[in-house]
């Protein structure tokens, strides 16, 4: 059975990780809209939801009810919502309630439509935690995960880091662990020369092709949006790194220019 805060963690993690953007037209891999949203968080947790076939807002209501949801006609109120309750209008959106008085969901893309942006959160917005609110068509049905009765399971141990490639920041890592849900064990893509790095509670600095023969300052900041400080690189390909108290594994796909593509941090 499911785990409602897996279920709570999985879509703050689509929201605050800007690998993620919105498209109706890409939904299933690494973008989505507002429902495969839901059900992505929803399979991460272990609901029993269908994998296949038709899954959109129309659907959500039985698929869900059908996985051991309590369904409950919306009150009018928003603000007594427990995180992990799903609000539902039927006929075009949802959101979860990802803390009280917050949402969490897929809104719209960088130009204000449902297709045709670029891969992942242009602006932030896309997929977000925002303030609760009654949406303009109306909320039709609450669903409330069913009690599991387990613990909330333990987030992986290790090293939480994130890598840029080319210009796309990739999902984060703990360890060998792909937070966006891929089975790779390395931060990166191999392929693509990684131009930035950010590590959580440890310093961390690099030597680029810019930089070179010199090593870059120690950052010792993890915030991945201010690339002047809060994470190591200078936009150009990463040679070598160096991360204090870790374990470093560089992949390289091109032995010939040095470049690395990819880290595992341990």
């Amino acid at each position: 059975m499911g785990r409602r805060s897996t279920f709570v963690a999985q879509m703050v993690e689509f929201c605050v990780n800007n690998w993620y953007g919105y498209s109706q037209a890409d939904r299933w891999e690494r973008d989505g809209d507002c429902s495969s949203f839901i059900y992505r968080a929803g399979y991460a947790a272990g609901y029993d939801l269908p994998r296949s076939g038709t899954r959109y807002t129309g659907t959500i209501l039985d698929h869900f009810r059908a996985a051991g949801f309590t369904v409950q006609p919306f009150d009018g109120n928003v603000w007594d919502l427990d995180p992990g309750d799903v609000i539902l209008n039927v006929g075009s959106h949802v959101e979860m309630c990802v803390e009280p008085g917050k949402f969490g969901g897929g809104h719209i893309d960088e130009h204000g439509r449902i297709m045709g942006g670029q891969p992942g959160d242009q602006t932030g917005n896309e997929v977000s935690i925002c303030t609760a609110y009654v949406y303009e068509d109306g909320w039709d049905w609450v669903l409330t995960p069913p009690d599991d009765g387990e613990e909330p399971a333990p987030e992986p141990a290790g090293v939480r880091y994130r890598c840029k490639s080319g210009d796309e920041w990739n999902a984060e890592m703990i360890g060998e662990h792909d937070t966006g849900g891929s089975n790779d064990t390395f931060g990166g893509q191999l392929g693509v020369d990684m131009t930035y790095l950010a590590v959580k509670g440890h310093r961390v600095r690099v030597m680029t092709k810019n930089s070179f023969p010199d090593w870059l300052p120690w950052i010792d900041k993890y915030n991945y949006t201010d690339e002047e400080f809060g994470c190591a690189g200078d936009g150009s390909a990463i040679l070598l790194v160096q991360v204090e108290g870790c374990t470093v594994m560089t992949h390289r796909t091109k032995e010939w220019d040095g470049v690395v593509d990819a880290v595992t941090i341990k």
